[in-house]
């Protein structure tokens, strides 16, 4: 029993000797915050049952994320029961680990002088107590009134402890070397009359430093105004750091009179003169503020050559006795053929078209027809034109007329060239002369309406010879309303080769063509009017003045029936005496002594009736908004007005003295039922015909037009309506 007990005692005691060994660490164990923490174990041995690590219980609190102070425990028991006394490992986790500044921006800064500086800071981060930014510690500061160099210093540390690296910014304070800029409040130079005041508007000077340094300027010079001369004001101003600022200067003029004269035309700024007729220019007034009236110091020049076709500008300038100068003035004169007159019996003119003048023709129509006529000698065998270097056809009788087809798509728009030439019969001898016209695209904008005619004609048509030809499609019946415009001056008394205008409108194909052609007379203006004659043709009165207005009218002529082939036809005639700023219709008196001729072609009576020529009075109405467009008047239709009425098969003619709608009628057969006005057998018969229409408009200006000036119109017109 002794023995035994003495060996379990041993047991116990080399088995506590072991463990108190292991219970003995040489010191805490220090861990990085934030590391894996691997713990190293431990041994245990028993007296009795030898190596018994197997059996070692670990027990730790250990955690690396968490600054602290922590235990790692060790137990361990032998198969005897007995446990051993406890081992303590001591583990301390630390943070040593420095804070890390960043600089927001660059490391070097500059900055100008008197400007402020926005520090742009830094960041700081830890690996343990992460954004440290809000501890950021700044030392030093920038004075940006001061030239030199600064430094701004970034410190902070952890929790721990720990401080960063401190991080720095140099921020240099630039000197000032830009010079400030004066600016004149006004002009550089002025001018003052004499015996008056006279206050400087003064200057004002921005500096980039300094700001505003207006208050700095320092002014020299003066002005005297009681004495005529010239005089300089001088500006000057330095910034705060000597930067002188380039001197401004200001000129004024002391004079006895400071306002320039005004120039005012006598008649029209656009004049037209007959060639071979010595030009007397109106002239022009002047007038100063302090001279008065000066108009016998106008000076004018005046490259007027009245024998040769041409446009020529004529110009005033005027001074006062101050030296001021008007602005000048100027008048474009047209030199032009318009009728022969006493000398000019052996010369050849080309009437139409007429040189200098503009043919406005459809754009979308394709051809369009150029008539070309002239006035030649007594004793002409022919006169052949030549087009743009083609020969395009001779004419044995006066007027001498040709008729050719121009596509602009082909030829070109712009300016196109005519040359006649004119042999004589007995001697053989032949004469040339030359014509340039320009061929323009009609403009949606003269036409807004879009009813075929020019809004404003005479602003559209401002020179004598101008023509307009221009074809629309009426969208209710599909039918084309061709309208043909001609621009004229009036002539003197004295004229006595007075050859009309003539428009020539053609409607069909070669094989069904109808032709309306339309002369007015020159004598029908004096030699201060301008005119516009105006023709407009459709197979149909819906066509040709809408629906509305087609059935004001009915009814048609009693007993009468719309000649097959026919065309209705509205003639009008506007005159102007103010270059067309307002206008009025041609006066029905004046026709009586100068009648306007019409004639058509291509009617198909039936044989052995009647044919005559019927009107109903139309006016031409005038609206600011919408242009010109034809009325139908009250009355009836009636015979009344047409004189003259002659037929010859297809064609048929008549003289009138009254202007408005012009139609061919025939007397009904006893086998026909009258056709109605507005529509009828006229649509009937036409709308469904293959013929393809073809627009030609021409104007055949036989002489050359009346002398004296011309007025054009400059801004839309009213109207009075007789």
């Amino acid at each position: 029993m002794r023995n035994t007990k003495r060996y379990a005692t041993a047991k116990m005691a080399a088995l506590l000797l072991v463990l108190v060994w292991m219970a003995s660490p040489a010191g805490a164990l220090v861990v990085e915050v934030g590391t894996n923490y691997v713990d190293a174990g431990a041994t245990a041995t028993d007296n009795y049952d030898g190596d018994i690590t197997a059996r070692v219980v670990t027990a730790s609190t250990v955690n690396t994320s968490v600054l602290g102070s922590y235990r790692v425990t060790y137990n361990v028991t032998d198969s005897s029961g007995n446990a051993a006394a406890p081992s303590v490992r001591a583990v301390q986790v630390v943070d040593t680990q420095k804070p890390v500044i960043t600089l927001i921006g660059n490391a070097t800064m500059s900055v100008a002088l008197g400007s402020s500086f926005a520090d742009p800071g830094a960041t700081a981060q830890d690996n343990y107590d992460g954004n440290l930014t809000s501890k950021i510690v700044k030392s030093g500061s920038v004075n940006a009134s001061v030239a030199g160099s600064y430094t701004l210093t970034y410190n902070v540390a952890d929790s721990s402890g720990n401080a960063a690296t401190p991080a720095v910014r140099t921020v240099t304070v630039l000197a000032d070397t830009t010079k400030p800029v004066i600016a004149l409040i006004g002009s550089a130079t002025m001018s003052v009359t004499l015996g008056s005041s006279f206050a400087d508007p003064g200057a004002t000077a921005q500096d980039n430093c300094d700001g505003n340094l207006t208050a700095k300027i320092v002014k020299s010079g003066s002005v005297n105004t009681s004495v005529a001369g010239s005089y300089m004001i001088t500006y000057n101003v330095s910034d705060s750091s000597g930067n002188a600022a380039t001197p401004v200067v200001r000129t004024v003029t002391v004079s006895a009179d400071a306002t320039k004269p005004v120039i005012t035309l006598i008649g029209n700024a656009l004049l037209t003169t007959k060639a071979g007729r010595p030009y007397v220019d109106p002239g022009a007034t002047a007038s100063d503020s302090v001279d008065g009236d000066i108009t016998s110091r106008i000076v004018t020049v005046n490259p007027v050559k009245s024998s040769t076709p041409g446009f020529y500008t004529v110009t005033y300038d005027v001074k006062d006795s101050a030296g001021n100068a008007a602005t000048t003035v100027k008048r474009t004169v047209r030199v032009t053929f318009w009728t022969k007159t006493d000398g000019d019996e052996d010369s050849l003119f080309i009437a139409s078209p007429l040189d200098g003048s503009t043919y406005y023709a459809s754009a979308d129509m394709g051809t369009a027809t150029l008539t070309l006529t002239a006035s030649a000698p007594v004793g002409t065998e022919s006169v052949e034109y030549v087009l743009d270097g083609t020969a395009v056809g001779t004419s044995t009788n006066p007027p001498y007329t040709v008729a050719t087809e121009i596509d602009p798509g082909k030829v070109g728009w712009g300016e196109h060239h005519v040359e006649a030439t004119a042999k004589l019969a007995v001697s053989g001898e032949t004469i040339t002369a030359e014509s340039t016209f320009t061929l323009s695209a009609v403009s949606s904008e003269d036409d807004a309406n879009g009813n075929g005619i020019a809004d404003n004609p005479f602003a559209t048509l401002p020179w004598d010879g101008d023509v307009w030809s221009h074809t629309v499609v009426v969208p209710d019946t599909n039918g084309k309303r061709i309208t043909g415009m001609a621009r004229f001056d009036g002539i003197d008394e004295g004229d006595d080769y007075d050859v009309p205008v003539v428009l020539v409108l053609e409607s069909g194909s070669d094989d069904a063509q109808r032709v309306v052609s339309v002369s007015v007379p020159r004598a029908l203006l004096t030699v201060d009017e301008t005119g516009v004659v105006i023709v407009q043709l459709a197979e149909d009165l819906d066509t040709l003045v809408g629906s509305e207005e087609a059935g004001l009218l009915l009814p048609e002529p009693d007993g009468q029936s719309f000649v097959k082939g026919g065309l209705y036809v509205e003639v009008s005639v506007l005159t102007s005496t103010d270059g067309g700023l307002t206008f009025d219709e041609m006066d029905e008196a004046r026709l009586k002594d100068h009648p306007v001729d019409i004639e058509m072609q291509g009617i198909e009576p039936v044989d052995g009736a009647n044919v005559s020529l019927y009107k109903h009075p139309m006016f031409v109405d005038s609206d600011g908004a919408t242009g010109l467009a034809v009325i139908t008047e009250e009355g009836s239709w009636s015979e009344n007005g047409v004189n003259a009425l002659t037929v010859d098969g297809d064609w048929v003619s008549a003289r009138l003295t009254s202007l408005s709608l012009i139609a061919p009628y025939e007397p009904v057969s006893k086998d026909e039922t009258p056709a109605g006005c507005a529509g009828g057998s006229l649509n009937t018969t036409f709308s469904n015909s293959a013929i393809g229409d073809v627009f030609l408009l021409t104007i055949a200006l036989l002489t050359l037009l009346a002398g004296g000036g011309r007025a054009v119109a400059r801004r839309a017109r009213t109207t009075q309506h007789p």
